[in-house]
């Protein structure tokens, strides 16, 4: 595939239209795989047939520290029959696409929104609620950098804001439909809450742009309010 740099989410819609094999994952440009990672990961989803595989990794905070390991799986695998709740208790699962292998038929609607920063939080927390199952293993058999600039490690401004208030709009709306209200309390109560207070976190250290920024935010906010898509209380 060949195109114009148009972010994250264009580049993973336009290679899931062209997606042919019966699983698929995503890598940030910046990370890499262990050598086992497929492996390990093939072999718990044929085994347990789960929609989704997550793993451990591994941190690379600096080139001196030791790798980090971020681990959340106690045996070899295990099998989570509540996959919302499950990780609404890790939000470090939820907020990130790339740790994971998924059967590519539960994704042939499944598109990320375009020009959103931050677009994989919104995509696993309304996925997870559309699988049975999912299995995690032990294996930290993902290396997630941390020394390099991007979207997340960039400095904030009004345009991620503005992208992640429009993801919990987004989140929100997907989950007024009457099929799926009943996992709402879950994620307001876990995701939507964590969001807000990472976005206001982010702001009181950005400096001398934390006025502008957080009058962004709360005009966003009210917005969002007034349109009873969420009540002041959140």
């Amino acid at each position: 595939i060949t195109q114009k740099n148009r972010g994250q989410s264009v580049a993973r819609n336009n290679a899931l239209k062209e997606a042919k094999g019966k699983y698929i994952t995503f890598i940030d440009s910046d990370d890499f795989y262990a050598k086992n990672f497929l492996g390990q990961m093939l072999y718990v989803a044929k085994k347990t047939n789960a929609d989704v595989v997550g793993c451990d990794y591994l941190k690379v905070r600096s080139k001196k520290d030791k790798l980090q390991a971020i681990n959340t799986v106690k045996s070899e695998y295990e099998i989570y029959t509540n996959p919302l709740q499950a990780i609404m208790k890790h939000i470090p699962y939820s907020s990130v696409v790339w740790n994971k292998l998924y059967k590519s038929e539960i994704l042939k609607t499944k598109r990320f929104e375009n020009g959103l920063p931050f677009e994989d939080w919104a995509f696993i927390t309304t996925l997870f609620s559309e699988i049975p199952f999912y299995a995690s293993i032990k294996a930290p058999v993902y290396y997630y950098n941390n020394l390099s600039v991007s979207t997340v490690r960039s400095p904030f401004s009004t345009q991620k804001i503005i992208g992640y208030m429009t993801g919990v709009r987004n989140v929100y709306s997907y989950y007024q439909q009457p099929d799926k209200k009943d996992y709402w309390s879950v994620v307001r109560r876990h995701r939507i809450k964590w969001s807000l207070q990472m976005v206001l976190s982010k702001i009181i250290k950005s400096g001398v742009q934390r006025q502008e920024l957080a009058k962004v935010f709360f005009e966003q906010w009210k917005t969002i309010a007034n349109e009873g898509e969420l009540s002041k209380r959140d």
